[in-house]
C-alpha cells in the first residue's frame, strides 16, 4: 500500500499519526508502529513516516483547530472567555478557553447552532510577566492567530472573513479565579470591547454622513477647530514636528469617531444596546469554597486567645523546636528560655490546618523521594479489614481543592493507625528516633485543641464543602451556567447561618439529623469520621468543640458573602433578564484552565524538549474534537492548506522566537533597574556632597539666626540624621521632610535634634569616645574607640559625616 498520494502522506495516515501521538506514542516511533499495525492486518505500507512528518501532522492539528475556532466564532452569537496562569521553571504560562454555541451541519446541509454551549481550548501561551497588560496581549495574539489562520484558509474564503471587532461584538463576559489581576484582566477586556464597539458604530455613522455633505462639513470644522485649540492655535500647531501633528490628527479622528459611536449607541433600542454593552464577570466556585474554608479557619484560630485558654500546640520547625521545648518543658533541664526563644514560640505555626499540611509532607509528599509514600499504604493494608478501601493520603502540599478538608477527615478517622505508623517508622530507622516533623504530627494527633480544629475542619468539609462541590461540578453535558448560581450562594450562606444557630444538628451526633445538616440533604460521605469525632468528644478530647464550630462557620459565612459579590442584589447579574441569561453562558468553575495548566506541566515533564506549539496542537485538537470538525467541514483543498500552513509554522522558528522574547524582556528589565540604581547613586552622591559642605551649627541660637532658610534647616537635619542614624538604629528622632513643611516645624525639629546630638556627644565622651570639633567640611572625626561597657551598639553612621 502506498503511504503517499503524490508527494504528501495521505490524509488518513496523518490523522492516524495524530491519534498515536495523542495516545502517548513518541513521534520517532510512530512511523514504525504504523507499519507494524498495518502488517498485522495484512497491509504492507511502503514507507515509514519520519519524526519530522509526524511533528508536522501534529502542527496540522493546531492549524485545523484554529480554523475550527474561526468558523465557530464567525457563526456564534455569544462568546465568553476564561483563563488562568501558573509558572513552570520560573516562566509564566497562561491558559485560555472560550465558551459558545457552535455551528453544526444538519443532514440537509444547513447550519444551526448547538443547543448547549461548548468549551473550546485556545491553547497555552507563555507570558514574560504576570501583569494585566501582558495577559491581555497574550489573548490578543491568540485571537489574531486564529483570525489570520482562518482568513487565509479556503474555508474562510468560502464563509467570509473574520476580524477582532466581530469577536468583540459577541463577547459577553469572562470568568476566572478571584485574584486581583484576573479581575483587572476582565475589566481591560470590557474597556477594549467598548472602545472597538464605539469605533465600529462611529465609522458606520460617518459612512451615513457621507451623503449629508453640509452636516459632514460642519462636523469636520468643529473637530479641526478643537484640535487647533488644544494645540494652542494654528501657529502653535504648525510649529509642532510632523510626527506630533500626525499623532494629534489621529487622536482627533479617534475622538470624533468615538463620539459619533456613543451617539449611535444611544439611538439603539434598549435590548440591543444592553446586549452589545453587557459584560459579566464571575468567579470560580471552587475558589469560593477554598476561600471560605480558609476564612473559617483563620477566624477559628484567633478565637483561642479571645477565650483566654490554651490553644493548639506549636508545630515549630527544626530551628525553633529547641525554643519551644525550653518554654513549654522547663523540667527537661534545658537552660532558661531567652527573649529570642519566646519570639520563636510566638511566631511558630499551630493548629489543625498546619498539622494536615505536615502530615501530607510525610504520608504523600509531592517529591517521590521524600516522605513515606508506599510505606503508608502497606501499613494501612496490614491494619485495616479486608475490603476496606485504601487510598493515598490527600496531597496537602500541592494545590488541590479540598485537600486539607479531606486530609482532616482521614486523620480523624484513622488517627490511631497513623500515630502507630509514625512510631513504627521511628523504630525502623538504622538510628531510631524522631525527625522534627514526625514528632510534630505524632504529638498533634493527641493534642486536644489541635484535634478540635481537625474535627471542625472535617465537619465543614463533610457538611458544606463536599455537597457544594457536588452542586457546582456537574457533568459538562449539564451545561451548568454560573450566572444562574446566585440562589445557590444565598442558600449556602443561609445554611451556614442555620448551623451557627443550631450547632446541635451536628454536635448531638444524631445520624437522623445529618441529612438536615448537610448542605444538599444527602447522607454524610464518610460516616466513620463523625463516629470517631463522637467518640473523641465523649472522651473529653475535643475541648471547646462547640465554640470553635460556631466560630469557624461564622468566618466561613462572612467569606462566602465577600466572595459571592457578583450575585449581590442590584448587581449586573441580578439585573439580567431571562433572555440575556439564556444567551450568556459562563462555566461554574475554572477547572478547565486549571486542568489544562496541570496537563501542560505533566506533558513538559515527560517531553522536556517539546515545543509549546506541539503541546497546543495536541491538546487543542483533542479537547476541541477537531477531527470531527475536519470530517464535517473540510474539503481536499482545506487539507492541503493545513499541510502547507503547518510546514510554514514548523519552519518559522516559533519556539526560538518565544524564548527570545523572554530574554529580551529580562535584558530590558535589567537595563531599566541598572539605570535606576545609577540615578539613585548619583542622587545620593549629590546629597552626600551637599551635606559634606554643610557646616553643622554650634548652638541652638544659630537655628533662629538670620539667613537660616527652610532648605538650610533641612540640610542641618539631614546632617544630623546621617551622623547618628542608620537603617537599623535611630539614635535621634528626626521627622521626615514631608512631615515638617513649614519653617517653624523645621526649627522645632532641629532644636530637638541638636539637643539630642549634644546629649549623645556627652554620653560618648563618658564612654571613652572622643570627638574633635567641627571640621572644615562640617563633619565630626571619630578619634578613639568605644569602651568595653559601651551601651550604644555598633556605630554605623555615614562615614562621610565623621
Amino acid at each position: 500500500m502506498q503511504a503517499k498520494c503524490g508527494r504528501a502522506y495521505k490524509v488518513e495516515l496523518r490523522a492516524i499519526a495524530r491519534v498515536l501521538v495523542l495516545s502517548g506514542c513518541k513521534e520517532g516511533k510512530v512511523g514504525d508502529l504504523m507499519q507494524d499495525i498495518a502488517r498485522i492486518f495484512g497491509v504492507d505500507l511502503d514507507r515509514a513516516m519520519s519524526r519530522r512528518t509526524v511533528r508536522r501532522a501534529v502542527l496540522e492539528g493546531l492549524v485545523a483547530s484554529q480554523v475550527q475556532l474561526g468558523v465557530e466564532m464567525k457563526y456564534t452569537t455569544d462568546v465568553t472567555m476564561s483563563s488562568d496562569s501558573t509558572s513552570r521553571r520560573k516562566l509564566n504560562y497562561q491558559s485560555h478557553h472560550v465558551h459558545m454555541r457552535v455551528p453544526v451541519k444538519n443532514v440537509d446541509g444547513s447550519v444551526s447552532l448547538s443547543v448547549d454551549p461548548k468549551i473550546r481550548f485556545l491553547g497555552i501561551a507563555s507570558t514574560v510577566d504576570h501583569t494585566t497588560a501582558t495577559s491581555q496581549a497574550a489573548w490578543l495574539t491568540i485571537y489574531n492567530d486564529i483570525i489570520s489562520t482562518y482568513n487565509a484558509s479556503p474555508l474562510g474564503r468560502r464563509l467570509g472573513t473574520l476580524d477582532l471587532r466581530m469577536i468583540c461584538r459577541v463577547l459577553r463576559g469572562m470568568c476566572g479565579d478571584h485574584a486581583n489581576n484576573e479581575k483587572a484582566l476582565s475589566q481591560a477586556w470590557k474597556e477594549l470591547k467598548n472602545d472597538l464597539l464605539l469605533q465600529e458604530l462611529g465609522e458606520g455613522r460617518l459612512q451615513q454622513l457621507n451623503a449629508q455633505i453640509e452636516e459632514l462639513r460642519e462636523l469636520k470644522q468643529h473637530w479641526v477647530a478643537k484640535k487647533l485649540d488644544d494645540a494652542g492655535g494654528f501657529a502653535a500647531y504648525m510649529a509642532l514636528s510632523p510626527d506630533e501633528r500626525a499623532a494629534r490628527d489621529l487622536a482627533c479622528v479617534h475622538a470624533m469617531t468615538r463620539e459619533l459611536g456613543a451617539e449611535a449607541l444611544k439611538e439603539l433600542d434598549e435590548p440591543d444596546r444592553r446586549l452589545l454593552t453587557v459584560w459579566i464577570w464571575t468567579g470560580c466556585c471552587m475558589h469560593k469554597d477554598q476561600n471560605s474554608f480558609k476564612g473559617g479557619n483563620t477566624h477559628m484560630q484567633t478565637y483561642w486567645k479571645e477565650l483566654g485558654v490554651a490553644g493548639p500546640m506549636p508545630l515549630a520547625n527544626k530551628e525553633s523546636a529547641a525554643a519551644v521545648r525550653r518554654v513549654f518543658h522547663p523540667e527537661d533541664g534545658d537552660k532558661p528560655p531567652s527573649e529570642d526563644d519566646l519570639e520563636r514560640v510566638e511566631n511558630a505555626s499551630f493548629g489543625g490546618a498546619k498539622a494536615v499540611a505536615l502530615a501530607g509532607a510525610i504520608f504523600e509528599n509531592a517529591i517521590a523521594k521524600r516522605g513515606q509514600g508506599d510505606m503508608v499504604e502497606l501499613f494501612l493494608q496490614s491494619k485495616l479489614d479486608a475490603g476496606e478501601p485504601i487510598k493515598r493520603f490527600p496531597k496537602t502540599n500541592q494545590t488541590r481543592f479540598g485537600s486539607h478538608g479531606d486530609a482532616s477527615c482521614e486523620l480523624i478517622a484513622r488517627r490511631n493507625i497513623y500515630r502507630e505508623f509514625l512510631e513504627a517508622i521511628k523504630d525502623l530507622k538504622s538510628r531510631p528516633g524522631w525527625t522534627n516533623i514526625e514528632k510534630n504530627v505524632h504529638d498533634a494527633l493527641d493534642d486536644g485543641p489541635t484535634l478540635t480544629e481537625l474535627a471542625v475542619l472535617a465537619i465543614y468539609h463533610l457538611f458544606i464543602a463536599i455537597p457544594y462541590t457536588r452542586r457546582v461540578r456537574e457533568p459538562e453535558e449539564v451545561a451548568l451556567n454560573a450566572i444562574s448560581l446566585g440562589p445557590l450562594h444565598v442558600e449556602v450562606q443561609d445554611h451556614c447561618a442555620m448551623l451557627i444557630e443550631t450547632p446541635d444538628l451536628v454536635l448531638d451526633f444524631d445520624e437522623e439529623n445529618y441529612r438536615i445538616a448537610t448542605f444538599d440533604g444527602q447522607p454524610v460521605e464518610r460516616g466513620e469520621v463523625m463516629v470517631e469525632i463522637k467518640q473523641l468528644h465523649a472522651a473529653g478530647k475535643l475541648p471547646y468543640l462547640r465554640e470553635m464550630f460556631v466560630r469557624f462557620f461564622e468566618g466561613a459565612k462572612s467569606t462566602w458573602i465577600r466572595f459571592s459579590s457578583e450575585f449581590a442584589p442590584g448587581g449586573l447579574i441580578d439585573g439580567l433578564n431571562d433572555a440575556e441569561k439564556g444567551r450568556i453562558w459562563l462555566p461554574a468553575t475554572n477547572d478547565r484552565n486549571e486542568g489544562a495548566l496541570g496537563s501542560f506541566i505533566v506533558y513538559m515533564g515527560e517531553n522536556p524538549t517539546a515545543a509549546l506549539a506541539t503541546h497546543n496542537g495536541l491538546a487543542m485538537f483533542k479537547r476541541n474534537q477537531s477531527q470531527g470538525f475536519m470530517d464535517m467541514w473540510f474539503s481536499s483543498e482545506d487539507h492541503q492548506y493545513t499541510m502547507r500552513a503547518a510546514r510554514d509554522l514548523d519552519a518559522s522558528g516559533l519556539e526560538r522566537k518565544r524564548k527570545q522574547l523572554q530574554v529580551q524582556y529580562n535584558q530590558r528589565i535589567l537595563a531599566e533597574r541598572a539605570q535606576k540604581v545609577a540615578v539613585a547613586a548619583a542622587k545620593a552622591a549629590e546629597v552626600r556632597d551637599r551635606l559634606d559642605a554643610t557646616i553643622l551649627i554650634s548652638c541652638v541660637e544659630d537655628i533662629h539666626s538670620r539667613g537660616m532658610t527652610r532648605d538650610k534647616l533641612q540640610d542641618q537635619l539631614e546632617k544630623l540624621r546621617a551622623l547618628w542614624n542608620t537603617k537599623t538604629q535611630e539614635r535621634i528622632v528626626i521627622p521626615k521632610k514631608s512631615h515638617i513643611p513649614r519653617l517653624a516645624d523645621k526649627q522645632t525639629a532641629l532644636v530637638n535634634a541638636f539637643q539630642a546630638h549634644t546629649e549623645l556627644l556627652a554620653a560618648f565622651s563618658q564612654q571613652n569616645v572622643r570627638y574633635s570639633g567641627p571640621q572644615t567640611a562640617g563633619g565630626f572625626v571619630r578619634e578613639h574607640y568605644f569602651s568595653d561597657d559601651e551601651d550604644f551598639g555598633e556605630f554605623e553612621g555615614d562615614g562621610a559625616a565623621f
